[in-house]
């Protein structure tokens, strides 16, 4: 499982130099903000390389290419 928070803080690094914001909620969540204003929520740690793949895929819809 800490193979995947370290591919997490990985992609995280890759959005933010989309352009996007990235920051904790109160829950401990992540929160992606899209420069157009999108906004998607995320765990801290995903259980799974396909969590990844999920948000990498969510990011493409709104324009965020990675």
């Amino acid at each position: 499982m800490a193979g995947h928070r370290a591919d997490m803080m990985k992609l995280l690094k890759q959005i933010r130099k989309k352009g996007c914001t990235v920051e904790r909620t109160g829950s401990g969540h992540w929160r992606i903000t899209t420069p157009n204003g999108a906004s998607l929520i995320t765990s801290f740690s995903p259980k799974t390389p396909g969590a990844l793949r999920d948000i990498t895929r969510r990011l493409k819809k709104e324009g965020i290419e990675l």
